[in-house]
């Protein structure tokens, strides 16, 4: 009797033990995505390249035209001439979002 239940204190220790060390694990690797930095590009949609999935948006600010990667599912719902807010990895060319800007319409005075 005594030895069951010693077995079974050791197999409920060794359960929890194991529990918190891969809660520890995803705490790292979350830390280790929170590092990446990321650039936001807000502009016009110049032109799109269907064939190689990618497109030109010229920068609101500086007026500068970059060309960029974008998934061939979200290509689809781009329009030339829409204004849009892109994050890209620093120095990659690669969409991870795109998402529209919705102009805010003025209200009128009353």
């Amino acid at each position: 009797m005594k030895k069951t239940g010693l077995i079974l204190v050791v197999m409920v220790a060794l359960v929890c033990f194991t529990a918190l060390s891969f809660a520890q694990g995803q705490k790292k690797m979350s830390i280790k995505s929170k590092n990446i930095k990321m650039e936001v590009i807000k502009g016009e949609v110049v032109s799109i390249d269907v064939a190689k999935n990618e497109i030109v948006v010229k920068e609101k600010k500086s007026g500068v035209e970059k060309t960029i990667s974008v998934d061939p599912d979200k290509i689809a719902s781009l329009k030339v001439g829409e204004q849009v807010k892109i994050k890209v990895k620093a120095g990659s060319n690669k969409a991870e979002s795109i998402k529209p800007i919705k102009e805010h319409k003025a209200k009128k005075p009353k």
